[in-house]
């Protein structure tokens, strides 16, 4: 079709597409564009579409409709804040139906695997004790009271806590960009992190656009929801991660909490004389050297106790909200494409699809959509996810 042909939006997709477009990256010509289009004071070529398409990450076939599509995502049932607007962002939306997607073959692996409904799911649900879902946690995943002792920070603090839940059937999926395209980051702000609950294959994904202690925080709060038995869409604010407005949420912060810093622990590792005098240090000595954990969640321990003051609280949130935002402090790109897609994929569903690929049961052009990969890059990709389980 030639270039400079026109096409005639319906006004009612065009508002939709004006309502999806992320303003933060569309350049202002773009968005005049879209506004004169919806006024229908111009119209647009098919190429004006496709370049509107690629930069809003709306699909192109969504502006040859009468309506705009209905657009459902049942996760934001289960958000932890209630927010202005409501609007799931496309990013959010494309990762839900791909984490689905991964979840949905997971269990039909399973499935035929034999393997019946995983006991944990759910096995919790009608307790709101803290201290008993994290005894029940600890015996199901065999970890210690004091397992970080065996960790040496937040990041390997995360990859023991990944694994337990992997042996026992708990898919943990990562990243922090849609797919494989490193042009579509995904918010923080609009969330952290998520649970799809399912009988064979729960499903938690982090949000890696999020400093390593936020990671790790996430990932045990994501964890008490399997064991609740409730999907969970986790978009509190960087450093409220203690904080929910719901019952649940205050369980579920609470037993993360102390699974990450067991009570009693906390208790005499404070009280112990220390060289540290004022409550900062101890707090920053407790979060690194002792419990391997971001220092909101010691200070959080630290104000229930009445250590500090809700004042000093608030100034250990304003100083890692600080440092977080300085740019040596947040996480980095780039890096090694294969480390860097390994690190997204939990490796049991990995073993799982490439072993489902080489008997034939699983195409390839699947995998690749599963995984984010392509021809070129799986093999290699799946090289270094069995090297790493070496």
């Amino acid at each position: 079709m030639a270039q400079g042909v026109t096409v005639k939006v319906s006004p009612l997709v065009m508002k939709w597409a004006l309502e999806k477009m992320p303003v933060e990256k569309c350049a202002k010509d773009l968005r005049d564009k879209a506004f004169s289009w919806f006024s229908g004071t111009e119209e647009p070529t098919f190429r004006q579409l496709e370049d509107f398409s690629r930069k809003t990450s709306i699909p192109f076939g969504c502006f040859f409709l009468e309506q705009p599509p209905q657009e459902e995502l049942p996760l934001l049932a289960f958000r932890t804040l209630r927010k202005p607007g409501g609007e799931p962002s496309r990013n959010l939306i494309e990762v839900a139906e791909q984490m689905e997607s991964i979840q949905d073959w997971m269990h039909e692996y399973r499935d035929d695997q034999g393997w019946t409904g995983l006991k944990l799911v759910g096995c919790m649900k009608d307790n709101s004790v803290p201290s008993a879902i994290a005894m029940r946690m600890r015996e199901d995943l065999e970890m210690k009271e004091s397992w970080f002792r065996t960790t040496k920070g937040c990041r390997d603090s995360f990859s023991f806590m990944r694994e337990k839940l992997g042996e026992k059937g708990v898919l943990v999926m990562m990243s922090g960009i849609v797919g494989s395209n490193t042009h579509r980051s995904l918010d923080i702000n609009e969330f952290r992190a998520f649970t799809m609950n399912d009988p064979l294959a729960p499903l938690v994904f982090i949000n890696a656009s999020d400093s390593w202690s936020g990671r790790l925080f996430s990932l045990f709060h994501e964890a008490v929801h399997v064991w609740i038995g409730k999907n969970s869409l986790y978009n509190v604010g960087f450093f409220t991660c203690l904080e929910g407005n719901s019952s649940l949420e205050v369980l579920c912060n609470a037993v993360a909490g102390e699974l990450l810093v067991p009570e009693n622990l906390f208790v005499a590792y404070w009280s112990e004389n220390s060289p540290l005098s004022d409550a900062f240090s101890r707090i920053d000595f407790l979060a690194e050297d002792i419990f391997h954990v971001g220092p909101m969640v010691v200070a959080r321990k630290a104000l229930d106790h009445g250590f500090i003051t809700t004042a000093e609280y608030q100034e250990v949130e304003e100083r890692q909200k600080q440092l977080f935002f300085d740019t040596k402090q947040r996480p980095q790109g780039g890096g090694d494409f294969y480390n860097t897609t390994c690190s997204r994929l939990d490796h049991y569903f990995a073993l799982a699809l490439d072993e489902s690929v080489k008997e034939g049961k699983t195409t390839y052009t699947e995998a690749f959509q599963l995984t984010g990969t392509s021809l070129k890059t799986y093999e290699q990709v799946m090289a270094k996810v069995k090297e790493g389980v070496r």
